[in-house]
């Protein structure tokens, strides 16, 4: 059975700059908070929200946080963030120092394009080079929002 992919970045998607304003001025009222790196929870609803509403879905990681963090770690990190799909987080992209669409277009050469019924890029930047149509591309300013979760859904379906 074919797969159908999220491309998935983080800051700017499930972060915002809302939301490190919020938690900024959280730490500076002298409020504690626990999570090791917090995301906006409303942009975390929302990706479970796609997750809920579109099967057969799997998340490649092409976040510049695969740098950083390996995907057991980064499963980790978005679950203690809410996410409740982490075991559909299957891989990160190659680090290849180009534009992230040829990441991107590298991971799905790699994978099998035959193997990808559809595929959706969820990211604040725009450099997708030729993948751009398949780019719902996030405001930074605020991150994923449930206009842009419904229409990832409606590409996926």
């Amino acid at each position: 059975m074919k797969t159908k992919i999220i491309f998935l970045d983080i800051d700017g998607v499930l972060n915002s700059e809302q939301s490190c304003i919020y938690y900024n001025r959280r730490s500076n009222e002298g409020k504690s908070h626990t999570l090791e790196c917090e995301f906006c929870p409303i942009n975390m609803s929302n990706l479970n929200y796609i997750m809920e509403n579109v099967s057969n879905t799997e998340i490649v990681i092409s976040s510049t946080w695969r740098a950083f963090h390996k995907i057991a770690e980064l499963q980790d990190i978005l679950t203690k963030n809410g996410f409740l799909f982490a075991d559909t987080i299957i891989g990160a992209t190659p680090r290849l120092n180009v534009d992230r669409g040829l990441e991107i277009q590298s991971w799905i050469d790699a994978y099998g394009a035959s193997e990808i019924e559809k595929f959706v890029i969820i990211d604040d930047n725009d450099d997708m080079m030729h993948l751009k149509d398949s780019l719902v591309q996030t405001d930074v300013a605020i991150g994923l929002t449930i206009k842009d979760a419904d229409l990832i859904i409606k590409e996926l379906k």
